[in-house]
């Protein structure tokens, strides 16, 4: 008696109910991707494949603000990008820029897990985004072509800066010249002498290869590096409540295993720096002191110019 199989081929695959195009803007070895890598394995199993999930590294689709407005069109689904690319959508969001504020980043995680978090979010529903999470970039170095050691040494230099006003006035109390940039064009503008330095974290100086192309580096410590997780409205609201919640523990699960490959990533990538670099120059108590004073007005911008800004500031205050 002949035996008849049948073999279900890709094409026979039911496709998924609910696709999640997901778009961030950092490199596959990231924190970040491998975060979103274990969420993709995670919904799609316990969802039995009815929600799939694309991920789109990188930049894939589109800078940080680019992928912002297609979150909120619903032409995808979920993000991760620097809080700085929502300022215009919610300008309290720049509490987290701040210089000196979080010198505690385990501090800093319970107050994002709480009402800080939860008042930087809140304004964003209206506009077809809710906040998932927070995810952690680590903590910011500058570079640049010459030794910085007091602000002073910041006058007139061109630095790389997140697309963020409070970061700009940061730079501007200090004679610098901050220049807002996309990610992945700083390589390019470092390189052609477009920009003299940047600010940003040791995990992120290897794999964009900074070093390359910037000689000093100085471990200031002066801002952290956040990300924001967000999900579109619309999409959210479409799913089932079970899915819903699915999605919020995932997500939640996934901030943890995050935060704990940062910290890991950001310590390999500091004890990298020191040698990577040409000249690493680590800051005495006074000289930290003098770039937090010197950085100060920053406040005074934020408290004058966001609305609501007082609040914010208090609420991530210890």
């Amino acid at each position: 008696m002949a035996v008849v199989c049948f073999i279900q081929s890709p094409a026979d695959a039911q496709p998924p109910k609910y696709l999640i195009e997901f778009g961030h803007d950092l490199n596959d070895d990231s924190p970040q991707n491998q975060a979103i890598t274990w969420l993709k394995s995670t919904l799609e199993r316990q969802s039995h494949r009815e929600i799939e999930v694309e991920i789109y590294s990188a930049q894939k689709l589109g800078t940080g603000p680019e992928m912002v407005e297609k979150l909120r069109n619903n032409t995808i689904q979920m993000v991760a990008v620097h809080t700085s690319n929502l300022q215009s959508l919610q300008p309290g969001m720049q509490v987290l820029d701040l210089p000196y504020l979080f010198p505690d980043r385990m501090k800093l995680l319970a107050k994002l897990n709480g009402p800080l978090g939860e008042a930087l979010y809140s304004p964003l529903k209206a506009k077809g985004i809710i906040g998932l999470a927070f995810w952690d970039g680590g903590v910011k170095v500058i570079t640049c072509g010459k030794t910085i050691q007091r602000p002073t040494d910041l006058k007139g230099v061109k630095i790389g800066i997140m697309p963020s006003q409070v970061i700009r006035e940061q730079y501007l109390a200090v004679g610098a010249n901050p220049v807002p940039i996309d990610q992945q064009g700083l390589y390019t503008a470092l390189q052609r002498g477009e920009l003299d330095g940047v600010e940003t974290s040791p995990m992120n100086i290897a794999s964009m290869r900074i070093h390359e192309v910037q000689h000093f580096v100085t471990p200031t410590n002066h801002a952290w590096l956040g990300y924001a997780v967000m999900v579109g409205k619309e999409f959210y609201d479409s799913l089932p409540p079970e899915y819903q919640e699915l999605l919020k523990k995932t997500v939640s699960e996934a901030t943890r295993q995050q935060w704990s490959e940062a910290a890991a990533q950001e310590g390999r990538g500091r004890e990298k720096v020191t040698t990577l670099f040409q000249i690493y120059t680590p800051l005495t108590a006074a000289q930290t002191a003098e770039f937090r004073d010197a950085f100060a007005p920053a406040y005074d911008w934020f408290v004058k110019n966001v609305e609501d800004g007082r609040k914010y500031l208090d609420l991530a205050k210890d």
